[in-house]
């Protein structure tokens, strides 16, 4: 998948979070939402587009030790849906 496909997804299926778990995948977010040149860091979200994307790289590797753990879930948690209109 594009980036063009990925927006279009994102747009059309409204989910109620986008995370990339891994470097790819932020690559690619970031190419499909972001201005050109810029990029989805880990704990730097960024709002676009009324989500807020986030980059929690490493993901499978969380569970290994209760610090990473902690730190993918504070990741996650600044993921958040569009308000309402």
């Amino acid at each position: 998948m594009g980036p063009d496909e990925l927006r279009l997804l994102v747009c059309e299926r409204d989910p109620w979070s986008v995370v990339a778990i891994d470097g790819p995948a932020a690559a690619l977010l970031g190419e499909a939402f972001l201005p050109q040149g810029s990029a989805l860091a880990p704990d730097c979200p960024v709002e676009e587009c009324g989500y807020t994307l986030v980059a929690v790289p490493g993901f499978e590797e969380c569970f290994d030790s209760p610090e990473l753990k902690r730190r993918a879930w504070e990741r996650l948690k600044a993921a958040a849906h569009p308000p309402a209109l």
